[in-house]
């Protein structure tokens, strides 16, 4: 009885201790009619993100309004760290109406967000750097249980030839509702070869890869492994898709796949992902390289590759512990649907079939549907790794996404490809049956599946369709 009520006393203590600390977290403003000499009150807000950053203590928020915010003043850095249950936070008072926009030129370790330390969320955000190779990455996630969160990330002209969009560099932490679009070598990237990146979740990504000046490997998205052993391990891909990349010919490496793992990566597991109309010379989902092993591929598209005629739509070198369930892979691809998995087919998979579908085919190929993890979760948490109940499409924050991915950004001089349509796949205006073209549109219509009727609330079918063919 003694010790029960020690337990029952320190799990009270706990919760005290942590409505204490929201108690006295504080809440600050930034405004584009600010001033950096108010109080960053909500009537008096400061003018820049900086300046608001700068009043931070642990645990604070930082709440940024609606309008575009130009330079390093508004860089989203040198936050003060949380503590659990009571993250620092700088957030958009309204998801995707903050641009935060930067044509100069910035330094190697200049990045426009950076979240170095623990227990810190950036939310809301579009973050546009143009015209600078550096810093490699413009958003790094650097320490652990930090969250990048419902942001949309361009970066277009230079790059660094080992850089691209988003670096988590760390373990315990989350990228989730996000988008990124642009030039890149890696556009989301985890792990490096002397790194120990742990536990990171990528969730309800969408990564379009548009050009290139690397002559080192390419992908979209790509977990590292570290070369002297299996130090990078666990990271997640649940709903994240690659589509409409470019190919990017440039050196003898090429872009190897829409989701690469380079050398030792162990554990990466995929859940509910797609890739789809991607550009890539090796394969759509080069998975295990070298000794990497453990990897899961489960639930997850890969339809129509373009680039190269040796392209396959999985492949994998080896290892072990791998498991690849429930694939639809289908469509133009150049190679082998399925290549090198221990030479036979994936357990209840759709190999060349079409049309493709994102519904239950029998228990056949992938059923996409529902989200998978519960949102917020970080790696360990109460439903991080679950298949929830909650409808996938319509697709979160897809008119801003698109939005964005159709603004126009051209390559420099000497980069692969030499010109960069940005209207193309779900960016352009309409589908095929005079509807506003969305992403979940475009990929249930490209699968073959019409979208069901009750998804949107639209306008009548033009004469001769129907009603379901939206």
């Amino acid at each position: 009885m003694i010790k029960m009520s020690k337990i029952l006393s320190r799990g009270l203590l706990a919760v005290l201790l942590t409505a204490a600390l929201q108690a006295q977290a504080a809440v600050y403003y930034v405004a584009t009619d600010g001033s950096d000499s108010a109080d960053g009150s909500q009537a008096s807000p400061f003018a820049t993100i900086g300046q608001g950053i700068s009043a931070l203590a642990s645990g604070d928020t930082l709440i940024v309004r609606d309008g575009i915010y130009e330079g390093k003043a508004n860089f989203i850095r040198n936050l003060p760290s949380g503590s659990p249950g009571n993250y620092t936070t700088v957030k958009a008072e309204n998801p995707l109406e903050v641009r935060i926009r930067e044509t100069g030129e910035l330094n190697y370790v200049e990045e426009m967000i950076e979240l170095e330390g623990s227990y810190m969320r950036a939310d809301g955000f579009i973050i546009d750097l143009k015209n600078s190779a550096t810093p490699p990455f413009i958003v790094k996630l650097g320490g652990d249980h930090l969250k990048l969160t419902r942001s949309i990330i361009k970066r277009g002209g230079e790059l660094d030839p080992y850089g691209g969009l988003v670096n988590v560099d760390g373990s315990y932490n989350l990228v989730e509702d996000v988008a990124g679009v642009g030039v890149c070598r890696y556009c989301f990237f985890t792990g490096g070869p002397s790194d120990d990146d742990q536990y990171n979740i990528f969730r309800r990504v969408v990564g379009r890869f548009d050009y290139a000046n690397s002559d080192q490997p390419k992908a979209t998205f790509a977990t590292y492994g570290n070369n002297s052993g299996h130090n990078v391990h666990s990271s997640l891909y649940q709903n994240v898709i690659a589509l409409d990349g470019n190919a990017v010919p440039i050196g003898n490496e090429k872009k190897y796949g829409g989701f690469y793992n380079p050398k030792n990566a162990k554990d990466v597991h995929y859940y509910g992902s797609m890739v789809l109309n991607e550009g890539t010379h090796h394969a759509g989902m080069f998975v295990q390289e070298q000794q990497g092993e453990g990897t899961i591929v489960e639930h997850t598209v890969v339809w129509d590759l373009h680039g190269n005629n040796g392209a396959d739509g999985i492949r994998e070198n080896g290892g072990g512990g791998q498991a690849f369930r429930n694939l639809t892979i289908g469509g133009d691809i150049p190679d082998d649907f399925v290549s090198q998995i221990d030479g036979s087919s994936p357990s209840n998979s759709i190999i060349g079939g079409n049309p493709a579908s994102l519904v239950d085919g029998g228990g056949q190929g992938a059923t996409i549907l529902y989200r998978y993890g519960k949102s917020g979760t970080l790696w360990g948490e109460a439903g991080y790794d679950q298949l929830t109940d909650e409808p996938l499409w319509p697709w979160p924050y897809e008119d801003k996404i698109k939005e964005v991915f159709a603004e126009p950004h051209q390559p420099p001089s000497g980069y692969a490809p030499s010109s960069n349509e940005t209207v193309r796949g779900f960016t352009v205006a309409k589908d095929r049956f005079d509807q506003p073209m969305t992403l979940t549109r475009y990929i249930w219509q490209y699968l073959g599946e019409p979208v069901p009727a009750d998804m949107y609330t639209a306008p009548a079918a033009p004469t001769g369709l129907t009603a379901t063919l939206n």
